[in-house]
């Protein structure tokens, strides 16, 4: 395909794009687009992957030059008694929060001593009954949670304030580099909302600058068994380390970079292949099973790290992008509440699987109970848990 018509293609398609290959390496292909260049469109053969290579076979350690660990000040304002956290960390600050609907979230220093509560419970200004969703933008240095509206804490100057937004249509959120949000559409919600777009954008206001929906006939969505809520894979939007969104569409094996609601780029292929789902699957279990669904995505500048259910299973699987081999895969029962997992020996010898929360360019990092590290670390075994940096080798 010439550029001037993949150019074409970008432009009247943004969401839809084809994969294209080049001859010299069918693996990576330069993408321009509105004046970016994405000069690795990264293709990953998971359908020969699944089949090949047996599960719990490759261990995190290969990858890993060195690790750190920060304990975190036990207080009764810093204490969590819970598990399914998560964890962003700046240059200067980790923040944590733990539980379902992630009932507060703590700043705590680059040496894990307490700081303060960043959102307060509560319905008034600066504060949210419920935080549904949070993160933090790096690069504009702010922190923001989510439930009916957005509150924003700005670590540059200090100020806390809210963004109410125009018919919000869920609570899959990113904030760009740029400083506008962007949502994408919840799933599962039957043929009756498939007018809602899949993509919006919003300024810093709040107010919708940009909704972006499929060519004609492509929006469709999950028409659910009566009773069922969730299906195995829906529409999300992660961020990477760089702070761009990562999109994902529910019947499409590529992953688009978000990086202002012109610039919705393809950017990475999970090729499914025989596994890839019908619509028909999802209203029958064994089916179902056979499949490979997406559920999230993180990155390093080296590796991609691909969460999916197949076979009743959790996979997690670390992809080389130089290589573009598997160097590490995990699967785990889809009844526990994990994050991103991989076995890992600690220091005393000891094999576990970690729950990586979080990824930079060049490091990961996990939350252990203190009970897993006492052998090797001196905490009390009712501490607060303990922040484990892998410093991934160069």
């Amino acid at each position: 395909m010439k550029l001037k018509n993949l150019l074409s293609l970008l432009v009247f398609f943004p969401i839809f794009t084809a994969c294209i290959y080049s001859d010299k390496n069918k693996n990576r292909q330069d993408i321009y687009h509105t004046g970016f260049l994405i000069d690795s469109m990264y293709v990953f053969d998971l359908s020969a992957s699944i089949g090949r290579n047996p599960a719990d076979t490759f261990v995190l350690n290969s990858i890993v030059d060195r690790v750190q660990f920060i304990p975190l000040e036990t207080s009764k304002q810093s204490f969590f008694d819970n598990y399914a956290y998560r964890l962003t960390v700046t240059a200067e600050n980790y923040f944590i929060s733990g539980g379902v609907l992630n009932n507060k979230i703590i700043q705590f220093d680059h040496v894990g001593n307490y700081i303060s509560e960043v959102v307060r419970t509560g319905r008034g200004p600066g504060e949210l009954p419920i935080i549904m969703r949070w993160n933090v933008n790096k690069t504009l240095n702010m922190l923001y949670a989510l439930d009916h509206k957005v509150v924003i804490k700005s670590f540059t100057n200090g100020d806390i304030f809210d963004v109410v937004f125009e018919n919000m249509p869920g609570y899959s959120i990113a904030l760009l580099n740029d400083g506008s949000f962007v949502f994408a559409k919840q799933a599962g919600l039957g043929k009756r909302n498939a007018d809602i777009p899949y993509l919006t954008f919003y300024d810093s206001h709040g107010k919708v600058i940009r909704s972006v929906h499929y060519t004609y006939n492509r929006d469709v969505d999950y028409d659910l068994p009566e009773g069922e809520a969730n299906p195995n894979e829906f529409y999300r939007l992660e961020t990477n380390y760089r702070d761009d969104a990562l999109f994902y569409d529910i019947y499409n094996d590529t992953i688009f970079c978000i990086k202002n609601k012109n610039s919705i780029i393809p950017y990475v292929v999970l090729e499914r292949g025989k596994y890839f789902p019908n619509i028909k699957d999802i209203r029958d279990k064994d089916r179902k099973a056979k499949q490979i669904y997406f559920r999230a995505m993180m990155e390093t500048e080296k590796f991609f790290v691909i969460k999916y259910y197949y076979n009743k299973l959790l996979y997690t699987d670390f992809w080389d992008k130089s290589s573009l081999n598997v160097v590490s895969r995990t699967e785990t029962s889809v009844e526990v509440i994990q994050q991103f997992n991989a076995r890992y020996k600690l220091p005393d010898g000891s094999e576990t699987i970690l729950n990586i929360l979080n990824a930079d360019k060049d490091k990961l990092y996990c939350l252990l109970e203190a009970s897993e590290v006492r052998s090797f670390i001196d905490i009390a075994e009712d501490a607060n848990p303990v922040i484990m940096i892998l410093h991934l080798k160069p």
